[in-house]
C-alpha cells in the first residue's frame, strides 16, 4: 500500500498564458525526490504534454508526483479573499515536503471557523494554511525563520533581497504593522496587506482569536 507521506504535490502559477517561475520548482521538486529516495522528474519534459495556447488570466497547474505516475491539471484560480485570520499554537505540526495529505493543517483551519490562520509553534510563528508569511514594519519587510515549508515564491523574493529572514515571535508579532500571504500564485504584493490586532493568549492548540 502507497503511503501518503511520499505522494506529494507542486503547484504553479499560469499567469497570463505563461508559466511562471518553473526553474525554482523544479528545485523544490529535485529536492523532495532525492530526499524521500525516488526517482527524479523533469518537470519541462513532462509540462510539453501541454497545449500551446494557455488560458488567460490567472491558472492553477498542479502536479501530483512522488510514488504513482504524475498526474497534471490546470484549473482557473480565484485568490482567497481573507476577511478574518487567527493565530493557532500547535507545537507539534510539520509540513517540511509539499505533502498531498494535508490534514492536520486543515484541521486546524477547520478549527479556527476563520478564512486563514497564522500558525504558532514553539512560540514562533510559521506560515499560514496555505502560504508563507511576510511581515511589515517600519524597518522593512520580512519572513520568518521558522517556516513550516519553504515556498518558491518566499525563496524567490530572499534571493533577490526583497525581504530578509527574521525570527518572528508570537511575543514580537505586535511590532508589525501588517502581514502578507505569499505563494506560487499570490506573489507579494504591498496594496493587499492584512492588517494586525492581536488576540489574546489561549492553551497549545487552540485558537487565538482574530479580526
Amino acid at each position: 500500500m502507497l503511503t501518503k507521506e511520499k505522494i506529494f504535490i507542486e503547484t504553479i502559477g499560469v499567469i497570463n498564458k505563461e508559466i511562471k517561475f518553473l526553474e525554482y520548482h523544479q528545485k523544490r521538486v529535485d529536492r523532495t525526490l532525492t530526499d524521500n529516495n525516488l526517482h527524479k522528474l523533469n518537470l519541462s519534459s513532462l509540462l510539453s504534454g501541454l497545449p500551446k495556447e494557455l488560458p488567460s488570466g490567472i491558472c492553477r497547474l498542479r502536479i501530483v508526483y512522488g510514488e504513482i505516475e504524475p498526474q497534471i491539471s490546470l484549473t482557473p484560480y480565484t485568490r482567497k479573499e481573507r476577511k478574518k485570520v487567527k493565530l493557532v499554537i500547535d507545537d507539534n505540526i510539520s509540513y517540511k515536503y509539499k505533502y498531498k495529505c494535508r490534514k492536520d493543517i486543515e484541521k486546524l483551519l477547520l478549527l479556527s471557523e476563520s478564512d486563514d490562520i497564522i500558525i504558532v509553534k514553539n512560540g514562533k510563528v510559521t506560515d499560514s494554511s496555505v502560504a508563507n508569511l511576510v511581515f511589515q514594519n517600519k524597518n522593512g519587510l520580512f519572513t520568518p525563520k521558522t517556516f513550516l515549508l519553504n515556498g518558491t515564491t518566499r525563496q524567490r523574493l530572499l534571493d533577490t533581497n526583497v525581504i530578509q529572514e527574521k525570527e518572528i515571535t508570537f511575543a514580537n508579532i505586535s511590532s508589525f504593522e501588517c502581514v502578507y500571504f505569499i505563494n506560487a500564485l499570490n506573489d507579494l504584493d504591498l496594496s493587499k496587506g492584512f492588517d494586525i490586532s492581536l488576540p489574546s493568549y489561549c492553551q497549545t492548540g487552540s485558537v487565538l482569536g482574530g479580526q
